[in-house]
C-alpha cells in the first residue's frame, strides 16, 4: 500500500524523500483545519512525477502520525460532545424553566388584571367615599350650627332655670314664712289679739288698755272700753250665729248703744262725767239699764251654747233678776264704785272665757 510519509522532523511546504527508497511526498501547510480536522494536507506526486511511490516504512510513520490526530481529534470530540450534552440539557432545563416561568407570568399576569380590576373598585368606592365625605361635611356644618344655637338655647334655658330657681327658693321662702305667720296665727286668737282683755290688775279690767270702774278712771276712758266690750259681744253673737231674743248690740265706739227689739227702745251704754253726785242719781238709771242689758244678752249667748254644750261654764254666774255677776251688783245707782267695779271686772272675766270658748269651737 503506497502513502505519504511525513516525520517529526521534516520540515513543512517541502519535498521530502525517503532515504530508503527515494520516494517523496509533499507536505502543505494549512492555516485552516480541513473538514477531518487535520491542520495539514499530505499532496501526493501525480503520474507524470518520477518520485517513487511512497515506502511501507513512511506510510506507517505517516499512520501513527495520523494515529495520535485521530486520537487527539477524538478526544476533542468527545470533550465537545460532553459540551454539548450538557449544553442540551441546560436547554431542556431551561426549557422547563421558561415553562415554569411562563406558567408562573401568566399566573401574575391574571393576578395583575384581577388586582388592576380590584384597584379600579377601590378607586370608586374611594370616589364614592368622598363624595359621601363632602356630603357629610356638609351635613356636619349645618348640625354644628344647630348645635350652636341649640347650645345657646340651653344656656339661655339654664340661666332662665337658675333664674327661675331663685325666684322659686325666695318664693319657697315667702310660701314658708307665710305658713309659719298662718300657723302662729291659727294658734293665735284673732279675738284676743283684737280685743285684749286683762282681769289681772286688783281694781279694775281693762280692754285694749281702756279701764273700766271707779274711782278715779275718766268716763270717757270708761266709756271706750265700753264700746270695745260692745264690739267683742257682737262679734261673738254673729261667729256663732245666736239670734238675741230680746235686743240687738249696736256698736258705736264710746258712743254704743243698745236696741230693745220689743219697743226700739234705745239704752245708752255710755255716761257723762256729770254722773256722779247728783248726776249719778239722774243718769244712773239710764245707764244702769243698758249695763243691764248688756249683761242679760251675755247671759243669753252663754245659756245657748250651754244647751249644745253642758261642759262649758264661765268663771262667775250671771243673775238676771238680780243683775249680779258672781254674787255682785253691776248696777251703778246706789252701789260702791268698788264694789261695781269689781262686778264689771267678773264680767269681762265670763266674756274673756267666752272668747277663749268660741275661738275653739266657731273658729273663724
Amino acid at each position: 500500500m503506497s502513502a505519504p510519509v511525513v516525520s517529526s522532523h521534516q520540515a513543512r511546504d517541502s519535498n521530502v524523500c525517503c532515504s530508503q527508497c527515494n520516494c517523496m511526498l509533499r507536505i502543505i501547510e494549512s492555516p485552516q483545519t480541513d473538514q477531518h480536522g487535520i491542520p495539514f494536507q499530505i499532496e501526493f506526486p501525480d503520474q507524470s512525477s518520477d518520485l517513487r511511490p511512497i515506502c511501507e516504512d513512511c506510510m506507517d510513520e505517516v499512520l501513527e502520525n495520523l494515529k495520535s490526530e485521530i486520537a487527539a481529534a477524538n478526544s476533542e470530540l468527545s470533550m465537545y460532545t460532553e459540551a454539548l450534552f450538557e449544553l442540551e440539557n441546560d436547554r431542556r432545563s431551561g426549557a422547563r424553566v421558561d415553562d415554569e416561568s411562563e406558567a408562573r407570568l401568566q399566573s401574575v399576569t391574571e393576578r395583575e388584571r384581577e388586582l388592576m380590576h380590584e384597584l379600579e373598585l377601590l378607586q370608586e368606592e374611594e370616589t364614592r367615599v368622598k363624595t359621601e365625605l363632602e356630603t357629610l361635611s356638609e351635613e356636619n356644618g349645618v348640625l354644628d350650627a344647630e348645635e350652636s344655637k341649640l347650645r345657646e338655647s340651653v344656656v339661655a334655658l339654664t340661666r332662665t332655670i337658675l333664674d327661675s330657681d331663685e325666684s322659686m327658693e325666695a318664693v319657697n321662702r315667702k310660701l314658708q314664712y307665710c305658713q309659719s305667720s298662718l300657723r302662729r296665727l291659727k294658734r293665735m286668737s284673732l279675738l284676743e289679739e283684737a280685743f285684749f282683755i286683762q282681769t289681772s290688775d286688783e281694781a279694775f279690767a281693762s280692754i285694749n288698755g281702756m279701764r273700766v270702774g271707779q274711782p278715779g278712771v275718766s268716763w270717757v276712758e270708761v266709756n271706750a272700753g265700753l264700746g270695745f266690750a260692745c264690739l267683742l259681744v257682737d262679734v261673738l253673737v254673729k261667729r256663732t250665729n245666736i239670734s238675741l231674743t230680746q235686743y240687738r248690740l249696736l256698736p258705736r265706739g264710746s258712743y254704743s248703744v243698745i236696741i230693745k227689739k220689743s219697743d226700739k227702745s234705745v239704752l245708752e251704754l255710755f255716761a257723762d262725767e256729770g254722773s256722779g253726785g247728783i248726776g249719778r242719781f239722774l243718769t244712773g238709771r239710764k245707764f244702769d239699764a243698758a249695763i243691764m242689758a248688756f249683761t242679760q244678752i251675755i247671759a243669753e249667748v252663754i245659756f245657748t251654747l250651754q244647751r249644745d254644750d253642758k261642759s262649758f261654764q264661765p268663771p262667775f254666774t250671771i243673775d238676771e233678776g238680780e243683775a249680779t255677776v258672781g254674787g255682785t251688783s253691776i248696777a251703778l245707782q246706789f252701789n260702791s264704785d268698788e264694789n261695781w267695779s269689781k262686778g264689771i271686772k267678773m264680767l269681762f272675766t265670763d266674756i274673756k272665757a267666752l272668747v277663749t270658748y268660741i275661738d275653739l269651737k266657731f273658729p273663724p
